[in-house]
């Protein structure tokens, strides 16, 4: 996407966004606040796995929104967003968004990094690597780090990152997908770590249909060693038409189509 969309922010203001980057932005910080349990909703799930935020459809839940974060090119990536769900039960919805191509075309592209299943796979290996603790301290600093049995699920995969020659030094922490623990990142990782097993990725890609229903077993994410028959109740999709079509005060649950 290269194009400028004008959205509306107030009635005498509107925000210019250009590319996908700007309109995830203004999606994020000025739509989604407004519907937040509407959107949780409206998340579609693989065929015979509930919704488990049904309950949140015209609710406000204490919330809070993050956009653009960063766990770096080295460790797991950027994804494009995430919603926390405050409540006895806290949960967290990762967001990563394909607006001008499907969850197929997607995954033609050489760069791991840049494909939705890789950064799907990405944010589960965070995810799980930091909720059974696989962390390392170096030289004083606290760092969650692959471990030797998830480089072996991911490693022809994610081969441009594992069989550069900078990385067959094993004993190198530079040769593992890895991340500080330090800061902004400690915080986002001390709510995501309240969510235990109720994390949720979500795609939106520019589909038909839900491609979770549809798409070759070599194209799902890979959750370590797990069957996806186990792990397919954490990832979710919605059309790209849920982003383009949502405006301030906007609760429309668009059909796949937009």
């Amino acid at each position: 996407m290269a194009e400028l969309i004008l959205k509306p922010a107030t009635p005498t203001t509107r925000f210019g966004c250009y590319s996908e980057r700007g309109l995830m932005s203004y999606f994020m910080f000025v739509a989604l606040p407004t519907h937040v349990g509407d959107f949780l909703a409206d998340l579609r799930f693989p065929e015979g796995v509930a919704n488990p935020f049904e309950h949140e459809r015209a609710t406000h839940p204490q919330s809070t929104i993050f956009s653009e974060l960063n766990f770096g090119s080295e460790g797991f990536g950027c994804p494009d967003g995430a919603v926390f769900v405050e409540g006895p039960d806290p949960s967290m919805v990762f967001l990563e968004t394909k607006l001008n191509e499907s969850y197929e075309a997607s995954c033609r592209k050489s760069d791991y990094n840049s494909t939705i299943q890789g950064q799907l796979e990405l944010r589960w290996r965070l995810t799980e690597l930091h909720r059974s603790r696989r962390h390392r301290v170096h030289g004083g600093t606290t760092y969650i780090q692959e471990t030797a049995d998830f480089r072996a699920v991911y490693e022809e995969g994610d081969a441009a990152f594992y069989r550069h020659e900078s990385r067959q030094d094993e004993a190198w922490r530079g040769s593992w997908r890895r991340l500080r623990i330090l800061d902004g990142v400690k915080a986002f990782l001390d709510l995501l770590a309240l969510c235990e097993q109720r994390v949720y990725f979500c795609a939106i890609t520019k589909d038909e249909r839900n491609p979770f229903d549809v798409i070759s077993s070599s194209l799902r994410p890979r959750c370590g060693n797990g069957d996806w028959e186990d792990s397919r109740r954490q990832f979710c999709w919605l059309p790209v038409g849920r982003i383009l079509g949502a405006t301030p005060g906007s609760a429309e649950r668009l059909s796949a189509g937009g």
